[in-house]
């Protein structure tokens, strides 16, 4: 079960909602939001693109019989931002 429809449920069940909301809700949820209430924000403004830090290393070592090493890879930036703000919590 995916998080909003979890969330749609705990709703019901605090009572924070009617029945007929939450179906409404998960039927929407299950359109892929077209049902129901449209998103405000998602006419106005598109949706930016993912950013990547790119690494590029193109190494040539002298005596390595297989040739240069290359190394080329995508890491997104949200990951980067996790990994920054998981490394905060932890104590020194």
């Amino acid at each position: 079960m995916n998080e909003n429809r979890m969330q749609v449920l705990q709703m019901l069940a605090a009572g924070q909602i009617t029945a007929e909301e939450a179906e409404r809700l998960i039927a929407a949820l299950e359109n892929g939001g077209s049902a129901g209430v449209p998103d405000a924000g998602a006419e106005t403004t598109p949706k930016a693109r993912p950013k990547y830090l790119r690494v590029l290393v193109e190494a040539e070592e002298l005596g390595n019989a297989h040739g240069p090493t290359k190394v080329n890879v995508r890491v997104p930036m949200q990951l980067l931002r996790a990994g920054v703000k998981l490394a905060n919590l932890i104590p020194a």
